[in-house]
């Protein structure tokens, strides 16, 4: 009798244990998907790590980023081209900043390399008072980029242009030359990558 007793306690002991960490599982994944649909930033060593949904890229900020959308017109496009760009800024004087646009497919045709010479050139372009210093063609996680160096007024610009599918992502950061980390601007740009 004794052990029937005992086998009745641990069999409803096992079902409460089954149904309480089924209701904390059902709780963690609800509780997940609520907190990565609110939140794509978490703290890292060294800022804060960023997911951009609508593109799916991450990368590490030092704060918070902004997103500002512009338009690009270019005389062969009948419509303007959207670029959506994230930027940190936590001094005056040096900003952080992923841009985005997504071109025509039928512009592949011309090649990466002419592609990212374009883009670079559009950026240049894009800025009154703009020269480009440096450039060299390079990969980023095995796409094709371009880093360059622009001279920005009183300001340095150093950045990659990176081409994945059909979208141009620039990455840059921007200093007063008595600001320059290279360091931290080349763990800004290599903590870029796509998911």
């Amino acid at each position: 009798m004794e052990e029937q007793n005992n086998a009745g306690i641990k069999s409803a002991l096992y079902r409460i244990c089954l149904i309480t960490a089924s209701a904390l599982l059902a709780l963690g994944v609800c509780l997940g998907i609520t907190s990565a649909e609110k939140f794509h930033q978490k703290t890292v060593t060294n800022g804060i790590h960023y997911f951009a949904p609508e593109k799916g890229f991450h990368i590490n900020f030092p704060d918070s980023p902004n997103k500002e959308s512009s338009e690009l017109n270019f005389s062969q496009l009948k419509q303007p081209l959207h670029y959506n760009e994230y930027k940190s800024c936590p001094g005056s004087k040096l900003c952080f900043a992923v841009g985005f646009v997504d071109f025509p497919s039928k512009w592949k045709f011309a090649g990466a390399r002419k592609l990212l010479q374009g883009a670079l050139t559009v950026l240049t372009q894009k800025e009154p008072d703009t020269q480009l210093v440096s450039q060299e063609m390079t990969s980023h996680n095995d796409y094709p980029a371009i880093n360059f160096h622009l001279k920005k007024g009183e300001k340095d610009v150093e950045g990659r242009i990176v081409l994945i599918g059909s979208t141009f992502y620039n990455l840059s950061v921007t200093y007063a030359l008595a600001d320059a980390s290279p360091v931290e601007s080349q763990q800004f740009l290599d903590s870029f990558y796509t998911s």
